[in-house]
């Protein structure tokens, strides 16, 4: 994917793809993927955590990829959740999500 400057031009010019594929290409680079492990843990996942045997490497990265950060999850919550009223930001996220709904034109349907 290009990277373009203020001129139109990559500033950080990858070489071109090679024939034997892009694992190739970032073993050329120095770079490898990271493992279902790793992703796990970046996620926040316990150190004991692991898939069943029978779940696919391809399975475990697509689980993974639609999973959310405990870590992320649980600041959040303790965000969302907490009483200080002083806060402006968090009195206009409290306004927001209290406003009832509109009715939808298509109700009646």
């Amino acid at each position: 994917m290009a990277c373009p400057n203020v001129q139109g031009q990559c500033a950080h010019p990858l070489p071109p793809p090679t024939t034997e594929g892009l694992a190739a290409d970032l073993r050329q680079l120095g770079l490898r993927y990271f493992t279902p492990g790793e992703v796990a843990a970046l996620h926040s996942f316990p150190a004991t955590f692991s898939f069943p045997t029978h779940v696919t490497l391809r399975q475990r990265y697509a689980l993974l990829g639609n999973s959310l950060s405990a870590s992320v999850v649980a600041a959040l919550l303790r965000y969302l959740l907490r009483r200080d009223t002083a806060d402006p930001a968090h009195q206009r996220l409290l306004a927001v999500h209290s406003a009832k709904p509109s009715p939808s034109p298509h109700s009646h349907i």
